[in-house]
Formats: structure tokens, sequence, C-alpha cells
């Protein structure tokens, strides 16, 4: 099981992050390799500097979410380069995967690996 998340922006570029199967959220915090974010994971959020909203220069623009859990699914969110800003689905806290209503609304999660997320995530490829 994976907690790896990727975030793309409307420029096609794409940070990694966090997603918290507990929560059923992202962590706010993006960093620039998904090394970084896995090692904040693994640290369970110990020590993990978030960085402060006030530091970023752009305001928060809507982004898709890929979550690499439970067999990976995405939503639209909110980020800045270095921050979610909106990072939980309308879905909210579920049961189960089985109880979440796919594909209703914008925020809901679609339960698909895009291409960017399979690219950036390196999914179904053996490592290097």
């Amino acid at each position: 099981m994976s907690n790896s998340a990727a975030v793309r922006f409307p420029d096609g570029s794409v940070r990694y992050g966090v997603y918290d199967p507990a929560e059923e959220s992202m962590w706010p915090p993006l960093f620039t390799t998904i090394e970084e974010a896995q090692s904040a994971w693994k640290r369970l959020g110990a020590e993990v500097t978030e960085p402060s909203l006030d530091d970023d220069d752009l305001s928060a623009v809507e982004v898709k979410i890929f979550a690499d859990f439970d067999g990976g699914f995405w939503w639209i969110g909110e980020a800045t380069p270095s921050a979610v800003t909106l990072g939980v689905t309308w879905a909210g806290l579920i049961g189960s995967v089985e109880d979440v209503e796919w594909d209703d609304e914008p925020r809901t999660r679609h339960r698909e690996v895009p291409e960017w997320a399979r690219e950036a995530l390196s999914l179904g490829e053996e490592p290097k």
C-alpha cells in the first residue's frame, strides 16, 4: 500500500505529497520529489516543516490530485506550489471504498489512474 500522491498543476508541472487514508485527505506540504514525500510519510509527520502559505508568491489554483491508495483515484483540489490548500474530497469520511459515489461531482473521487499520474509515480513499472 502506498500513500504517495501526485498533484498536477494547470501548466502540467507535478509536485508530490502524502495522502493520509485515515483522514481521507492530503497533508498540506508539497515536495519536489517523490522521495521527499515518501520520507515524510515514513516519519509519520514528525518534524515535517510545513510551508507557510504566506511564503507563497502565487495564489492557490485548481489542481488534479492523484492518490496511489486502494488502487488509485484522483479528484480536483486546490494548491500552491508549496502546499495543498484544499486536499479533501467531497465524499468525506467513508466506511469503505464501496461507499463512495464515484464521479458524481467535480471534487469526488474518480476511480482511474490518469496517464500523467502513472508517469509521475512510475506506476506499473519495475524499479530501475
